[in-house]
């Protein structure tokens, strides 16, 4: 259902903070953060619509609000910007007291990108496991595959600390253009674009990047690969994909000219596959292994080739 306005009413004086805090359970810090991100507002005297329990942002007018510092007194009808989850019941693959590990399909957010976000794998996780729970890194909505979440913001950070110092070791499956015959290293330094901020280019100033790919089986045109990356720089195997000649099949960024790129990430081009040559971006995060609390896992999920396959036709 993703972002909503849901109304509420007090019939004393209070600052919104103390408002959040009461109505959403929050400590003070979090409440303050909540009001800091604009998230409370009141309709001005002169708005006669009516007025419902929840709103989606689509129908308020910018016009019609007044939005509510966290010291803001609040008297009367007030709205609160939460987030509701709606789940699609996608279940973890495996979980005990500090983690969990989901097999993310291709297209889901790993956590909701802005207001307009109706779903993303945030919505499973806050209504399994509460808001104190986040994933422990990212992938691209449309990376499909192994991720992450921690329970616990404690785990959160240890977590997020192993996957910072390279210690859990991440494997993908790529179907590519062309074919290859010979396995391969890149190594190259990334920054952000100058021109969209979604995109990565290489850069003489920018961070190193390593990566490992491996030749796992050649069709006609494309060729499967095992791609291992050595540091963990955004879209670093799209970018070494598409920097040595052989994209992803479909890759909606890399191996496009911006505008192209922009227009599918506003949504105004609904059909990827005649620009980018394959109806889903064919990278699969295929394996997590790591050691935490002195416990030895290894995640493995390479069940994907038939849907590469099927994204090409």
């Amino acid at each position: 259902m993703g972002y909503l306005y849901k109304k509420f009413f007090t019939t004393e004086n209070k600052k919104a903070y103390q408002l959040v805090m009461q109505n959403l359970n929050y400590d003070l810090k979090k409440a303050q953060r909540f009001c800091d991100k604009n998230r409370v507002i009141i309709f001005k005297n002169n708005v006669s619509k009516k007025l419902e329990n929840t709103l989606n942002i689509e129908e308020i007018n910018l016009t019609d609000i007044e939005i509510c510092k966290k010291n803001s007194i609040i008297c009367g009808e007030y709205y609160l910007l939460i987030y509701e989850c709606v789940s699609n019941n996608l279940k973890p693959i495996f979980e005990n007291e500090y983690f969990a590990i989901f097999n993310k399909p291709s297209g889901v957010l790993s956590h909701p990108n802005g207001r307009n976000c109706e779903y993303s794998l945030n919505d499973e996780i806050w209504q399994k496991y509460g808001e104190n729970a986040s994933v422990a890194h990212r992938l691209d909505a449309a990376t499909s595959g192994l991720i992450m979440v921690a329970k616990t913001k404690t785990a959160n950070k240890e977590l997020k600390e192993l996957f910072a110092k390279q210690k859990i070791h991440k494997e993908y499956l790529a179907l590519v253009c062309g074919n290859i015959k010979n396995d391969f290293c890149v190594s190259a330094r990334l920054k952000n674009d100058d021109d969209l901020k979604n995109k990565m280019q290489i850069c003489v100033d920018g961070k190193i990047s390593q990566s490992e790919f491996i030749v796992i089986k050649n069709y006609p045109k494309y060729t499967l690969l095992k791609a291992i990356p050595l540091t963990g720089r955004q879209h670093q195997l799209r970018v070494h994909l598409h920097y040595v000649g052989n994209k992803i099949a479909g890759d909606n960024l890399y191996g496009l000219t911006n505008k192209q790129a922009r227009d599918i990430l506003d949504k105004k081009i609904s059909n990827i596959k005649e620009l980018c040559g394959a109806s889903r971006l064919c990278l699969h995060s295929a394996r997590l292994k790591f050691t935490y609390k002195n416990q030895d896992y290894d995640f493995f999920n390479d069940d994907i080739e038939n849907e590469f396959l099927g994204a090409i036709k």
